[in-house]
């Protein structure tokens, strides 16, 4: 009879250890669904804004050589100039790029990762 009961009880503890791996094996598949969900939404929605940013800003800076070119009675003066911004941009950012993008982006995706919702 005890060995019955012995039996009965490494049955039941055997189904229920199964029951616990399929349904935390199924949390993890959609922890990582959502993470995977969420990082692509954000990434789709950085793509399309910096399009549209991008679009922006080469217009805006066509019409600020041109305008600069007017004042200067020289187009390529004006162009020269807002490429040298540009240059000037750039130097800015590669001295920046490791402090202030990684930070922020760690920062980002540990929210995503580590949110509990």
């Amino acid at each position: 009879m005890a060995f019955e009961s012995l039996r009965h009880d490494a049955d039941k503890l055997q189904d229920e250890t199964k029951a616990y791996l399929e349904s935390t094996t199924k949390y993890y598949k959609l922890l990582g669904f959502k993470v995977a969900m969420q990082s692509i939404s954000m990434i789709v929605r950085t793509i399309i804004i910096g399009l549209c940013l991008t679009i922006i800003l080469l217009f805006a800076s066509i019409a600020a050589s041109l305008a600069l070119g007017q004042l200067l009675d020289n187009y390529v003066y004006g162009f020269l100039i807002v490429a040298g911004f540009y240059a000037l941009l750039l130097v800015i950012f590669l001295v920046l790029k490791d402090n202030v993008f990684r930070r922020r982006m760690l920062v980002k995706f540990s929210e995503i990762y580590f949110n509990e919702d």
